[in-house]
């Protein structure tokens, strides 16, 4: 199933063959600062692209994970996406990165805005959610501008966030 989303500042559309040796070159520890070393290897990397590729592709489809393009030209700046919590869920988990030279700049915000108004309206899914580890207080604060509430704000070494689908209605009206 192809999936194209358009933003203002970017396009967000399933992961091709040519991303592939591109994903590594976003992936790396200034702008994943909370990830072991060996989950940003370059092998690692292409090899979580190839799945994102072959998941489009699934029937159902769990994994919708998407390249993030900048809209002038095209460059990868990152992925943003949701994977089910399988067959027939109706809950599904949240992730967004951005390459370190793109950060800073509310792109996460407007992909995982233009994501979830598409997961809950057009997959209708009843909740989504993200764990995020108690360091990271930039994914907490994109967390909180995307709607979501902190489940349990103590707890670690990761904090739970969600929000069900009658919340985004009232947090993107």
């Amino acid at each position: 199933m192809s999936l194209i989303l358009e933003t203002r500042r970017m396009v967000l559309r399933n992961f091709i063959r040519a991303d592939v040796e591109r994903y590594p070159q976003i992936r790396d520890a200034v702008s994943h600062p909370h990830e072991p070393a060996a989950e940003l290897a370059a092998e690692r990397s292409r090899e979580l692209a190839r799945g994102y590729i072959a998941a489009a592709d699934c029937q159902p489809r769990l994994d919708y994970q998407l390249a993030m393009l900048e809209r002038v030209d095209g460059r990868l700046i990152g992925s943003c996406g949701v994977c089910l919590h399988g067959r027939g869920a109706r809950s599904a988990e949240f992730n967004c990165e951005v390459a370190a030279d793109w950060q800073r700049q509310g792109l996460a915000l407007e992909a995982g805005e233009a994501l979830l108004a598409v997961v809950f309206r057009d997959l209708g899914l009843e909740n989504v959610s993200v764990r995020i580890p108690a360091e990271n207080v930039a994914g907490q604060g994109l967390a909180d501008r995307l709607g979501m509430r902190a489940v349990d704000p103590t707890e670690t070494p990761a904090v739970l966030y969600t929000i069900g689908a009658s919340e985004w209605t009232r947090s993107s009206s």
